[in-house]
């Protein structure tokens, strides 16, 4: 399926509950619920649906990023995916 927007992966973090936050930039398009996200965790490519679009500040630093949560499979998918380190690059962003 064809991107609908692109999105600057700075990195990531978890929050207990949430699972998975991966913050950056959107670069083109647009970013929405219930979109699929697809980034790459070192050996293969990802894709997830995006559950939540909020704003990640860090005021000491006077930086805005946007953050992104997502929908998972069960439990153990969140417990896998939220350990990961999500390196800078650049995601897609698909309509479902």
């Amino acid at each position: 399926m064809a991107a609908i927007g692109t999105f600057e992966i700075e990195g990531s973090f978890k929050i207990t509950g949430r699972g998975l936050v991966i913050y950056g930039d959107i670069i083109s398009g647009t970013v929405s619920l219930n979109n699929s996200f697809t980034f790459n965790n070192g050996e293969q490519d990802i894709k997830l649906k995006i559950k939540g679009v909020d704003f990640v500040d860090k005021i000491e630093e006077k930086i805005a990023k946007i953050g992104l949560t997502f929908h998972y499979d069960n439990v153990r998918h969140m417990e896998d995916l939220q350990m990961l380190q999500v390196t800078k690059q650049t995601a897609a962003i698909t309509e479902l």
